[in-house]
């Protein structure tokens, strides 16, 4: 069966949808379980490595992106409180959870990548020694199709419109942010910033250092060797269990 479909019914089929399901299942302990029986479900299947993977990438995003729109949402009630407009229309301000677990699943995709990339990127695509001792598919291979499985989670979960391969767009854009020099930090801060005020809005906009310093906490605190040794435990795992 579709992981995709079979996670879907046995959610939504008997219950009621909460809120968010992107929170729901990578935010909460009780969603990670039913993830956790989704890949035993195809223990046997050779896609379950980067399964795990997504999984792992995307439960370290759910937490972070859950902390960081509550400093998102602190921000924005103290300049309610303060009658301090962040924007010209008050109703385009929003702080929605799927919409920030988008960008920073992203980021941490791209720190996870960014080692591979970056080689890749040195050896001009020449082949190049990603196997783990086991033997297994290249592990620059399964997080690249980790990256992909967790991007059409995205879709198919997401309370809100998140088409196909914006998540993809977005870790490639911190790629090309590496290569061409440019900060990753303000890439990340820009693209978090826009889902929140209006992107014409946001450089003129009293709240938008405030906002920042919450992203800012998010980036400085992203655990990037945790994550890193995290997706390498989870690929010999499920490498060693098959």
């Amino acid at each position: 069966m579709n992981p995709i479909k079979a996670l879907k019914e046995m959610l939504f089929s008997k219950h009621s949808a909460p809120q968010s399901r992107l929170e729901y299942l990578f935010a909460t302990q009780e969603g990670a379980k039913h993830l956790d029986h989704i890949l035993i479900l195809r223990e046997d299947n050779e896609m379950r490595i980067p399964m795990a993977i997504a999984n792992g990438v995307l439960i370290f995003s759910g937490v972070k992106a859950k902390r960081l729109q509550d400093g998102m949402h602190d921000t924005i009630r103290e300049f309610n409180k303060h009658r301090i407009p962040l924007s010209r229309v008050p109703d385009a301000v929003h702080c929605s959870f799927d919409e920030l677990f988008v960008e920073v699943s992203a980021l941490y995709f791209f720190a996870a990548l960014r080692e591979y990339w970056s080689k890749e990127d040195e050896e001009n695509d020449e082949e190049t020694d990603y196997y783990d001792e086991s033997g297994d598919a290249p592990y620059f291979d399964v997080l690249k199709q980790s990256l992909y499985i967790a991007d059409r989670f995205i879709n198919e979960f997401s309370g809100v419109p998140v088409p196909v391969s914006t998540l993809v767009n977005r870790a490639f854009s911190y790629r090309s942010a590496l290569e061409r020099g440019n900060d990753i930090f303000e890439k990340f801060n820009g693209h978090v910033l826009s889902r929140i005020i209006p992107d014409v809005e946001v450089a003129l906009s009293m709240g938008t250092p405030f906002l920042t310093a919450q992203c800012l906490i998010t980036y400085n605190t992203h655990s990037e060797d945790e994550l890193l040794a995290s997706c390498k435990h989870l690929y010999r795992k499920y490498s060693s269990a098959g």
